[in-house]
């Protein structure tokens, strides 16, 4: 019996238990985390978190209105990104809330 790696039965388990829509959101926020650092400065990790993806529309926590600008100026390039490695839109915007 061949092994199969649990990247590619983890998206059967969550259509088979209904949590579908949670891994979505997961592997959305992940995917941002990733590719942040890609387009913004330094210590973004700490100071730009993804709080939550809801109908194509990611929440991320920007720690002060200097943050939040910055997230701004580059948040197309993100959401671009993004939607390109899916093949589709996932996220048609991103809402920006400051801390």
């Amino acid at each position: 019996m061949p092994w199969n790696p649990i990247q590619s039965l983890i998206p059967y388990a969550a259509g088979k238990y209904g949590f579908t829509t949670s891994l979505k959101a997961i592997e959305v926020c992940h995917e941002f985390r990733r590719l942040a650092p890609k387009y913004l400065p330094g210590e973004s990790e700490d100071n730009i978190v993804p709080r939550s993806y809801k109908e194509k529309v990611l929440t991320v926590d920007a720690a002060d209105s200097s943050w939040a600008q910055t997230l701004q100026l580059h948040q197309y390039r993100i959401l671009e990104e993004i939607n390109k490695k899916y093949g589709r839109e996932v996220i048609s915007r991103i809402k920006i809330v400051t801390a």
